[in-house]
């Protein structure tokens, strides 16, 4: 069946007519078959096209996780309309200058969300699912236009977010690439496809494929809502077997603050993956003995879907890696120049392979991120060892300058984080009135800040160049909508506590 797939949503109609009692979705007390999924999808198609909605739209939809989110989402994709999905977390002056960037033509949004200029709003309310079945017929884009497009947004962290057209011919293919290099670890399994629960935005472009890779599998998916505690989520996952989900890393420090010494906190869990940033090396070896065996680490782009996975066979010996490339992925790692260092070298990565995009909605390639010459270049500092294992050592716009010497603050951050009383740290280079860069650390602690302690720790190892010159603390970093560290933020943070404080090391100079 994979083979004739040209639409995201044939995969669901297919599941529909073979397992037409399977659930599909889960929310709350009630559960979707495949049936019953794909019948609301093609209704929904149906009231798309009452709202003038056709293939080839810019559309976007600000939603919070539900079963209706998830619905109009696929009538979306299945009409052809090129999709935009906004984060709930998005401010109005974020989510007006999107509106704007990308020329939407609609919005459905949740009450009580606000409506914005420049684009027609519709209401997604309790109602909604009502009007929809109300409808009869079934929208599907035509294959004979050319393969549709929805967009992928960035996380936005420099600015108005960028978005990365993604055709439903490359996810098809991304999947059966996943299925092929993975169907033995429990991430995917189109033979046993287990239950999903979903836990993060559709916003965020990991969690959006994610979810996307799954209902083409045929899984269960399980839409969770916020929680107001975090063991709430730890309850849920002890309520299914044969568990797949999709984590951000703060949520991985949440779970290992949950267990207790000598037992899995998650032993219904199948794959536990994270992705959006790595966990620090020893978190992820602890995540195995005291979470679930069964964690795996995700590196990828909204371009790209994954580019390489850290597997538990691997996390022991390998676990400052963020894992080998997956099938299909060239990884490449260049200077400035684009000339191709050897194994073990610190430059740019670069990535290619067939399912790759190949484009911004609005071109805006730069120095550092963009596609050029058949590849694309995120924006990350890495290196590959001899092994074809992929080490990143953070963003290119991330790299501080100081005394004539590139410096990665994820070298530092790692020498901080591996100290017992660190939770989590962001290293910032910050302006000095000499012209020069102070290196800053902002740190959150696990209890009361061990001060002296993480200084004698910095002395012993790094290198002078590389200690930071002063040591702010925090409650939690700032992140972007999509749970990425918000550097800008953590900069201002951090110079507020500096000056707020004389205990700590001082930067001397600070502008």
């Amino acid at each position: 069946m994979a083979a004739a797939w040209t639409n995201i949503t044939d995969a669901i109609f297919d599941h529909a007519k073979a397992r037409p009692t399977a659930v599909a979705v889960v929310e709350g007390p009630t559960a979707l078959t495949f049936r019953a999924f794909a019948d609301l999808i093609s209704k929904t198609t149906a009231w798309l096209a009452q709202q003038k909605i056709k293939s080839g739209d810019r559309v976007g939809v600000r939603m919070t996780n539900s079963a209706d989110h998830l619905i109009l989402s696929l009538a979306l994709l299945r009409m052809g309309a090129a999709k935009f999905e906004l984060s709930p977390n998005h401010t109005p002056k974020q989510i007006e200058a999107i509106t704007r960037k990308f020329s939407l033509t609609t919005l459905f949004v949740e009450p009580p969300m606000k409506t914005y200029r420049g684009a027609r709003a519709i209401i997604v309310d309790i109602t909604w699912r009502a009007a929809v079945e109300a409808c009869d017929g079934d929208v599907r884009h035509d294959d004979k236009t050319g393969s549709p497009w929805f967009a992928v947004l960035t996380s936005g962290s420099t600015g108005v977010s960028k978005a990365v057209v993604t055709h439903h011919s490359q996810v098809l293919k991304r999947y059966n690439e996943l299925l092929a290099g993975y169907g033995n670890t429990g991430i995917i399994s189109s033979k046993d496809p287990g239950t999903a629960l979903m836990l993060g935005s559709l916003s965020f472009a990991g969690f959006h494929g994610f979810v996307l890779y799954q209902l083409i599998a045929g899984a269960k998916i399980v839409v969770l809502p916020e929680f107001a505690r975090f063991y709430d989520i730890v309850r849920n996952f002890s309520y299914y077997d044969n568990v797949v989900s999709m984590v951000m890393p703060d949520l991985c420090t949440v779970f290992l603050s949950c267990a207790q010494k000598g037992t899995m906190l998650l032993p219904n869990v199948r794959a536990l993956i994270s992705g959006g940033q790595p966990l620090p090396p020893e978190s992820k070896k602890a995540m195995l003995v005291s979470v679930t065996p069964n964690y795996h680490e995700s590196y990828g782009t909204s371009s790209t879907g994954w580019i390489s996975a850290l597997h538990p066979a691997d996390m022991a010996r390998r676990s400052e890696s963020v894992g080998r490339p997956v099938p299909g992925m060239e990884v490449e790692i260049v200077d400035g120049q684009g000339n191709v260092l050897p194994a073990n070298k610190v430059g740019r990565l670069r990535c290619r392979s067939a399912t790759t995009s190949e484009s911004f909605v609005v071109p805006e390639e730069t120095s550092e991120e963009g596609f050029r010459d058949g590849w694309y270049y995120p924006g990350d500092l890495a290196m590959v060892d001899s092994n074809r294992f992929v080490y990143l050592k953070g963003r290119v716009s991330d790299i501080i300058r100081r005394r004539g010497v590139e410096i990665y603050p994820a070298e530092i951050e790692a020498v901080l984080g591996a100290h017992a009383s660190v939770n989590e740290v962001a290293v910032v280079g910050l302006p000095t009135r000499q012209g020069g860069r102070a290196l800053v650390a902002l740190v959150v602690t696990k209890g009361a800040p061990q001060h002296e302690e993480l200084v004698q720790h910095c002395a012993a190892k790094l290198p002078e160049e590389k200690r930071p010159g002063a040591l702010a603390y925090t409650d939690a970093l700032p992140r972007t909508a999509n749970g990425k560290i918000d550097r800008k933020k953590v900069a201002e943070l951090a110079l507020q506590a500096i000056r707020r404080s004389r205990t700590q090391v001082r930067a001397p100079g600070l502008a």
